[in-house]
């Protein structure tokens, strides 16, 4: 495989009593990469979310995390965490009634003599989220709960987390769903330094508009199917990619 490579699916399928969810899936994710998953409701990408990020488990099939061969039996989230894969869910991934700093130190504290070091976590929390999300306001408390963020900086404190852990791998489920217009372009900005960075994005998004600013390459489901796998080098332009979406799911 080349090193480059993230992640690698051969032939996976995922069911449930029998009947298969996903069937077939064959994919690549690359450094630097961003893949865009896209299908209408019920064609199985959060499906393959889950099943990317050990939330499910491939029912058979060969899925490799880094040149790692995966053991479809054993795996689970934390497995594919220790291997550099991150999840940011629609949901934020946040306890938003916490402190900012804990949040970003979620199951990950730093200790000192046995003991949660907090200082130390609010120090890095503060210098992380000033470079990577230009949150630097006076009157910013990072001991303030999460909730107090807005949708667009509540994403990017997850994209910060998973950069901060050295996650390669980094599966954004729907980021920009109900945010304004302004929040939509701050998530975007974070997505687009992830690439710079030279990660690997997989993304989620019924924003076909965002999809094909950000995306190297789109993936269309269609029943639990892959039905069509094009780089955005060969897409015309924006609306040549909603034939596409209408064509192939």
């Amino acid at each position: 495989m080349e090193l480059d490579n993230l992640i690698s699916l051969k032939n996976a399928s995922f069911k449930i009593n029998n009947e298969f969810i996903l069937k077939s899936i064959s994919l690549n994710l690359n450094r630097g990469e961003i893949v865009s998953l896209l299908g209408d409701n019920g064609a199985g990408k959060s499906t393959l979310f889950k099943c990317l990020c050990g939330l499910n488990k491939f029912s058979d099939g060969e899925y490799y995390i880094k040149n790692n061969l995966i053991n479809l039996k054993k795996y689970d989230l934390n497995y594919t965490k220790k291997l550099g894969l991150e999840c940011v869910f629609q949901e934020y991934s946040l306890c938003i009634e916490q402190p900012i700093y804990k949040n970003f130190f979620a199951n990950r504290h730093i200790s000192k003599f046995g003991f949660i070091d907090d200082k130390a976590e609010l120090l890095i929390c503060k210098e992380i989220l000033n470079n990577f999300l230009g949150l630097n306001g006076k009157g910013l408390d990072y001991k303030k709960d999460a909730s107090h963020l807005s949708g667009g900086e509540k994403q990017g404190l997850c994209i910060a987390r998973a950069i901060y852990f050295n996650n390669d791998i980094i599966l954004l489920d729907e980021p920009t769903s109900a945010l304004a217009l302004n929040e939509t372009k701050k998530v975007i900005s974070y997505i687009q330094e992830l690439k710079d960075k030279q990660k690997g994005v997989f993304l989620i998004s019924h924003n076909l508009l965002t999809s094909y600013e950000i995306s190297d390459k789109f993936i269309f489901l269609k029943h639990g199917k892959i039905s069509c796998q094009i780089y955005k080098k060969d897409v015309k332009d924006v609306f040549s990619l909603y034939d596409l979406f209408n064509r192939f799911c």
